[in-house]
């Protein structure tokens, strides 16, 4: 009787650390996918399956000042993963008023995307943005970009944000406003 509980501790124990082992593999062989794989497909079915941690993480998540025309901000990141990626605003005091009344925003913006100096990607941002609502927060999607097609990954990118026609008042009523860039689903 007493061999017999033994092997099935030894057993437990094993499916135990197995399982461990496991899952410490799938994960870093999810990460490895997302970041090398060509296959959309594939990318999908880790994403849905068991993403990691970072993800959706913002890649750029920073303070913008938009009530002065011409002021200019420059920031840098790194793409993590491939597949679409979206750059918008967000608000920290956003209201649902604004979800359904994007149209009145007088907000007019020129985002730009560089590496080592050269232009990749340059978007005026006017009125084809999007409203989106999060848990906590919520802002304006201003467009998207595919990894490696548009912007390549691991590469040092420089965002520049220039405020063409500026909005005092959703800065003052919804502000303070962060500029982001993070991967969106691919599904």
């Amino acid at each position: 009787m007493r061999i017999l509980i033994k092997i099935l501790i030894s057993l437990v124990l094993f499916i135990l650390v197995s399982g461990i082992f496991c899952f410490l593999g799938l994960r870093f062989f999810n990460s490895y996918i997302l970041r090398n794989s060509k296959s959309e497909g594939l990318r999908v079915l880790v994403q849905m399956l068991m993403p990691p941690d970072d993800l959706y993480d913002y890649l750029m998540y920073e303070k913008i000042d938009v009530t002065k025309a011409g002021a200019v901000r420059e920031f840098t990141f790194k793409n993590k993963y491939l597949g679409r990626h979206s750059f918008g605003i967000v608000l920290d005091n956003y209201s649902q008023d604004l979800y359904f009344n994007k149209s009145a925003l007088k907000l007019k913006m020129q985002v730009s995307f560089y590496i080592e100096n050269n232009l990749y990607i340059s978007h005026t941002v006017e009125s084809d943005y999007y409203s989106f609502t999060g848990r906590h927060k919520g802002g304006f999607g201003f467009d998207s970009y595919r990894c490696p097609d548009d912007l390549p990954k691991d590469k040092i990118i420089t965002c520049r944000i220039a405020v063409i026609t500026p909005d005092k008042e959703i800065s003052d009523k919804y502000g303070p406003i962060m500029f982001y860039v993070k991967k969106m689903s691919d599904e």
